[in-house]
C-alpha cells in the first residue's frame, strides 16, 4: 500500500478526513493552530498545513471508490498515474 494525494472542495477537508476514517481507511490530514482575530475576540485554531489535499493510505484499486465520498474532487496525478507520496 503506498499514500496517495486527493484534492478536496475547498474546506471540506475536515470533513472528508471524517468520511474517509468512517471507512477504516488510513488518513492523514496534517493541521497547525493559527491565531484568528474576529471583531470580539482572539481564538485558536486548527486549520490545514496543504488547503484542499488530503493523503490516504490504500491500494490503487480503492482509490476509484473514494472519489464517490462526498468533498473529494479528484485524484492527483502525476505522469499519468496517481501521485504516489513517500513515507
Amino acid at each position: 500500500m503506498s499514500w496517495y494525494v486527493l484534492y478536496t472542495s475547498a474546506r471540506a477537508e475536515k470533513r472528508v478526513f471524517d468520511r474517509i476514517s468512517e471507512m477504516e481507511i488510513e488518513v492523514y490530514l496534517p493541521l497547525h493552530k493559527v491565531k484568528r482575530r474576529w471583531s470580539d475576540r482572539i481564538k485558536l485554531i486548527e486549520i490545514p498545513l496543504f488547503n484542499s489535499y488530503i493523503f490516504v493510505k490504500c491500494d490503487e484499486h480503492k482509490l476509484r471508490d473514494l472519489l464517490l465520498i462526498y468533498g473529494v474532487s479528484r485524484i492527483v496525478y502525476y505522469l499519468g498515474r496517481p501521485a504516489i507520496v513517500r513515507d
